[in-house]
């Protein structure tokens, strides 16, 4: 099959929203705070390096095509971009706000 399972997509935007949580947290100066920060640097970072896909021209070009005519979540796009430019597959319980952006998904819960 030529289309590769994107899951690590998803990665990259949870990466987004744990950096920008632990820099606008209340327990940002606390010792919870630096604990997050700490598990961020040391583990998720380490653990993800070389995992994550790039957005690059390719990608930001075909995600500000997703966006006309009709505005989309920047994240879905920018997923659903990544996934277009690399031949992938989403897989998402969320296959609504990705029907119309022309890419192969899956979602695992289907008929379970």
């Amino acid at each position: 099959m030529r289309s590769k399972i994107v899951l690590i997509l998803k990665v990259a935007t949870s990466l987004h929203w744990v950096q920008e949580r632990n820099m606008t947290s209340k327990t940002y100066t606390s010792r919870q705070g630096k604990i997050l920060r700490q598990w961020f640097e040391e583990y998720v970072l380490s653990e993800y390096q070389g995992r994550v896909l790039a957005v690059d021209r390719q990608v930001a070009r075909h995600c500000a095509r997703l966006h006309v005519p009709d505005k989309r979540s920047l994240n879905d796009s920018l997923i659903a971009a990544t996934a277009f430019i690399n031949g992938m597959t989403v897989v998402t319980r969320n296959i609504a706000d990705f029907t119309h952006m022309d890419i192969p998904l899956l979602n695992p819960w289907a008929d379970v």
